[in-house]
């Protein structure tokens, strides 16, 4: 019996090569950081369509609720495309990922892919580079490149939700 977890990857890249991304999606979430200071944001990016959906919220200290932001973002579809293409290439090597320990106060991401049967794959991994290194928890050069990348589109918004 085989892997449902490569299972799922397998037919995420096989859809991705023939180019046929309508019906797959990706959520990428980010959650954690000590008491006071915590973030959650939240990107879901359908194949479907060129509006990506974007939810932040974050408390910038104990005493303060969690502001919330919740937009729509428009992307370019080469860049969704090679978005889409980037995870399904390196997810394989990311399945050790799926039920990882990090120390408290972590600044935790997620990467869900799914199918277009609704069959999903998630896996798991620190947010900052340097966190990483420190807690011996790397990921391939890929997915280093698409959280940053993702991370740029929620800062980008972040600035917008501001003013």
């Amino acid at each position: 019996m085989s892997d449902p977890k490569l299972k799922v990857i397998r037919e995420f890249r096989r859809s991705v090569e023939s180019g046929n991304i309508d019906n797959l999606k990706i959520v990428y979430k980010v959650s954690g950081g000590p008491p006071g200071n915590q973030i959650v944001k939240e990107i879901i990016i359908p194949g479907f369509k060129e509006e990506i959906e974007l939810n932040i919220k974050d408390q910038s200290d104990q005493f303060t609720e969690m502001s919330n932001a919740k937009r729509s973002l428009r992307q370019d579809s080469t860049e969704k495309h090679s978005l889409f293409k980037q995870i399904a290439s390196d997810m394989q090597d990311l399945t050790s990922l799926s039920k990882p320990i990090f120390l408290p106060d972590s600044v935790v991401g997620s990467l869900t892919i799914q199918t277009e049967n609704n069959e999903d794959n998630t896996i798991y991994f620190l947010v900052d580079e340097v966190d990483r290194k420190i807690q011996n928890k790397p990921i391939p050069p890929g997915i280093a490149n698409v959280i940053k990348d993702l991370e740029r589109i929620t800062k980008t918004t972040d600035g917008d939700n501001n003013g």
